[in-house]
């Protein structure tokens, strides 16, 4: 699990992906579909089927980490759940400095995807970005709202805001 990413969810994301890990045996990510102008701020697969509103999981037959819009071969971008196998370590030994002078997961999950089977999980949630100052805004207010004992008093904070134009 990557620690900016906060998913909201009647069943934990984790859990949704446990479900396919326990059915498929292979590596699974967890992705949602985003609009073409976000596919540059994440890793992005590749699968052999059309994506579907109805069909939850694919086959990976590879992944782009942050595309153009115009290269990406689909709208599916993972969200930093993962569950992974230990053969992952093999490829995360062999890849090169990637993408943002890092060492990327994805690349190694590519070259995995390549070679094994690899799924990818459609996850039902809200996916929060914390690691994006709005994003934090955003989850810190929500979740506080849903919190019982905290949702009069952020109402009656927000209601009294008042700004300089």
């Amino acid at each position: 699990m990557l620690g900016d990413d906060v998913i909201d969810s009647a069943i934990p994301c984790l859990k949704q992906l446990i479900q396919v890990f326990e059915d498929k045996h292979v590596p699974i990510l967890g992705v949602q579909e985003v609009v073409t102008d976000d596919v540059s701020k994440y890793g992005i697969i590749r699968t052999s089927m059309n994506v579907k509103k109805d069909v939850r999981t694919y086959p990976v037959t590879g992944l782009v980490e942050k595309p153009h819009p115009n290269e990406a071969p689909s709208r599916l971008a993972i969200m930093g759940r993962y569950i992974l196998t230990s053969d992952i370590f093999t490829y995360l030994e062999q890849i090169k400095v990637g993408s943002g002078g890092e060492y990327q997961l994805t690349d190694a999950l590519n070259q995995y995807s390549r070679e094994s089977p690899v799924y990818a999980n459609v996850f039902d949630g809200l996916r929060y970005d914390i690691g994006d100052k709005l994003g934090f805004i955003k989850a810190t207010i929500d979740f506080a709202m849903k919190t019982p004992e905290l949702k009069n008093e952020v109402t009656q904070y927000l209601k009294g805001l008042r700004y300089n134009e």
